[in-house]
């Protein structure tokens, strides 16, 4: 994670000169504003918080260390930068110190005078003709309130000594207010109250002005009531709704009981607001007098800040001058280092029209140039890599050392080729199979013995558990020179063209068996029938019945065996729609488990299982296939009396890792022996005698179509497991169609 100050310090250095500009305006903005803004009268200054005055000193100190910092930082790095002999160091050096010199003593000589003239102002704010008339004016305004609150004490004092003297009087309540109120006219009191010992009211006195809502009079003071209760005259001045008041709380002793009078005078509010000014003026006055030094030295400080301010904004200009001269050559010097390492988007902006920008604009064309040709470059070679990748051949190309150094997709998955490990630079040794590497390495040296620029050889190999058949090319690279660098390998899978090829002429002849077989079968079968009829009563009918009955039933079953070969010589094509694999199954297995109730059929459906997109009719001949085979098995097996029960069980599951739906078809019968299994799938390959070899092809055939694939296991404990695999979603392939000759059906 990246330090506060290393952001701070990248941020810095990113930063363009305007924004620096800016900043230092910005900064000798705002210390103008706090020496204005300081100044004594003004309502923000230091005369509202003797805290301004000391956070205004930190400040001050605090900008002034962190000047000096970066000023003597960046000096030092020029100067270490000129030990280093770094391009432009000394060009940067001198300019420096030109304007440090050009503007340091200018600002010597201004902050000097400046200072001489803030030290003469700071001193007339406290000169003592000010500290007489602002003393002055606090001791009338003391004396006044002294005046007022004697007045108030004598007129309480007066009044309770008459009301002791005649206490008869609280037994007329008119006698007794007409008392207070003469006294209250007498003394210009705004209110005379006299209260019982709980606070309420007991008889009042007050001026016409207090029935406005304007000129209540102040709340009790409970702390001066209960000294008054107490026996204890208390006197003090009370602020209500911005207006003063002295009042008077005094003990009254009548009847054997006490109470409190209270005499209010209220001070007019154009005296209170003046006399308010006057004690505001004098605080104002002490805290200014006591930060004096503070004061001084805070406004020398901040001028002191504002001379650093422009010495630092000229060092900055200096460096700005010097990296807009010498930067465009360092840059110049730079990019072409890069461009030796093989950086290519290396571009100079150039700063100004001159010679040194015509230079600039030229290696940026250069480089643009070179850019260019580097970018066609690419894209050729991620051309040919798309087309390599995208190629349903593998190839793989090598160099005089047998060094693997490309490879495509096609020949990765065909080879099984883990990607994360790789073949780049690897022999084919290692990465090609053995009884793949022993025919392309004799094709290899044949080419560069006999001098040929290309030569190819099949070859039959096991991959992935089935065989395939490659059909392998070499071809010599060869440079401009006529040196050669290397081979280039192609690998063409052509199994399954070789397999559509067989399969495209065994249906030619099975074709042809047919139509030369079913032509001449139904007027054997119509003269058999005729012969049973009219050798029906002659003397020899039993013996020419069963002839004639036993012609119609081989012709019959020739003829069904020309029906076989007829549909699958004409195979239609697969029409594909989403499906349930589980509904197929079943449908295809009730008749079955109807029409041989000796065989155990068991089907366990796989849950969850995602429809695919097949051809039902021709999964159902699959199905439908692969059982009368096991059936036949298993009867052979019953024949041969085994002790298991024959057993036929049909299970779906879903292979999310490779996006398949598997059905396996499997029973307990004999099996079928592995010489044999390579050829099971070939047409009219059978082991058994009344067989035609057809299901089985038809079954690989359908498959295939279905971008599947079936294979053949070793049942346990006995019999064999047929294993058909069929992808959710067909894949986008490469089409390899053969042609048929005119009149002819493939």
């Amino acid at each position: 994670m990246v330090s506060r100050r290393l952001r701070f310090l990248l941020w810095w250095r990113r930063a363009g000169m305007g924004l620096r500009v800016v900043i230092f305006l910005l900064g000798a903005i705002s210390l103008s504003a706090l020496v204005y803004w300081q100044r004594p009268g003004t309502e923000s200054g230091y005369s509202n918080n003797n805290l301004l005055v000391f956070l205004l000193v930190n400040i001050n100190i605090i900008l002034l260390v962190l000047l000096a910092f970066l000023i003597g930082r960046n000096i030092v790095k020029l100067v270490f930068d000129r030990r280093r002999k770094l391009l432009g160091s000394s060009l940067r050096l001198r300019l420096v110190v030109a304007f440090v010199g050009l503007t340091l003593i200018p600002a010597a000589i201004i902050f000097f005078l400046a200072s001489g003239l803030l030290s003469q102002a700071v001193s007339g704010w406290f000169n003592s003709q000010v500290e007489t008339a602002i003393t002055g004016a606090v001791q009338i305004a003391r004396i006044h309130y002294a005046t007022l609150e004697n007045s108030v004490k004598e007129g309480a004092k007066r009044l309770v000594s008459e009301l002791e003297n005649n206490p008869e009087i609280f037994r007329f309540t008119s006698e007794l207010k007409d008392t207070l109120e003469a006294e209250r006219l007498r003394g210009r009191y705004y209110t005379v109250r006299i209260f019982n010992k709980d606070r309420s009211q007991y008889v009042f006195a007050a001026n016409a002005a207090t029935n406005n809502q304007d000129f209540n009079d102040p709340k009790l003071d409970n702390t001066a009531f209960e000294k008054a209760l107490s026996g204890e005259p208390v006197s003090l001045l009370q602020t209500h709704e911005g207006i003063q008041f002295v009042r008077a709380y005094w003990p009254l002793r009548v009847l054997g009981d006490i109470k409190v009078l209270l005499v209010t005078t209220r001070i007019a509010p154009e005296l209170t607001r003046a006399i308010n000014t006057v004690n505001n003026s004098y605080r104002e006055y002490q805290q200014l007098k006591f930060f004096k030094s503070p004061l001084r030295s805070g406004y020398l400080l901040t001028l002191a800040m504002i001379a650093g301010l422009i010495v630092f904004a000229a060092i900055w200009f200096a460096f700005y001058i010097a990296r807009e001269i010498s930067g465009p050559i360092q840059r110049l010097a730079e990019g072409t280092r890069a461009v030796a390492r093989g950086n290519y988007n290396f571009e100079i902006r150039a700063s100004a029209d001159d010679d040194i920008g015509f230079l600039v604009d030229s290696f940026n064309k250069m480089i643009a140039d070179l850019r260019k040709s580097r970018s066609e470059s690419e894209k050729r070679r991620i051309y040919l890599e798309t087309i390599l990748s995208h190629l349903a051949v593998g190839v793989i190309s090598i160099n005089t050392r047998g060094g693997v150094t490309a490879i495509n997709q096609f020949a990765e998955r065909l080879f099984s080729i883990d990607e994360k490990d790789g073949a780049i630079g690897k022999t084919l040794e290692q990465i090609l199979p053995a009884e793949v590497y022993g025919p392309v390495l004799s094709l290899i040296e044949d080419i560069g013995r006999d001098n040929q620029t290309a030569a190819e050889v099949a070859i039959i190999t096991d991959l992935n558990g089935r065989e395939h058949r490659l059909l392998c090319s070499a071809g010599q690279m060869i440079g401009s020179g006529g040196k050669r660098f290397g081979t280039v390998l192609i690998f063409d899978d052509i199994t399954e063209l070789a397999r559509a090829q067989q399969l495209a002429a065994w249906r030619e002849v099975a074709r042809r068996i047919a139509h030369e077989i079913k032509n001449p079968l139904t007027p054997i079968q119509l003269s058999a029938q005729r012969l049973q009829k009219l050798l029906r009563n002659s003397p020899f009918s039993d013996d020419a019945a069963e002839a004639a009955h036993t012609i119609v039933e081989h012709v019959s079953s020739i003829k069904r065996l020309a029906n076989e070969f007829s549909q699958f010589a004409r195979m239609p094509a697969a029409d594909f729609k989403s499906s349930d694999v589980n509904i197929i199954i079943s449908d295809t297995l009730l008749p079955f488990a109807e029409s041989h109730p000796n065989i155990v059929f068991q089907f366990v459906a796989g849950k969850n299982l995602p429809e695919v997109l097949l051809d039902r009719e021709q999964i159902r001949r699959v199905l439908i296939n692969l059982i009368d085979n096991s059936i036949m098995a298993l009867s052979e097996r019953v024949e041969r009396d085994t002790a298991d029960a024959p057993r036929i069980v049909i299970r779906s599951l879903y292979d999310a890792e490779h996006g398949n739906v598997v059905i396996e078809v499997s029973d307990n019968g004999p099996g079928i022996p592995p010489e044999n299994r390579a050829r099971v799938f070939e047409p009219y390959f059978t082991t058994r005698q009344r067989g035609t070899g057809l299901g089985l092809a038809i079954v690989s055939s359908v498959i295939s179509e279905h971008q599947g694939e079936v294979k053949i296991f070793d049942n346990t404990p006995a019999g064999v497991k047929f294993v058909i695999e069929l992808p959710v979603k067909h894949k986008p392939t490469t089409s390899r169609k053969i042609a048929a000759a005119p009149g002819q059906l493939l």
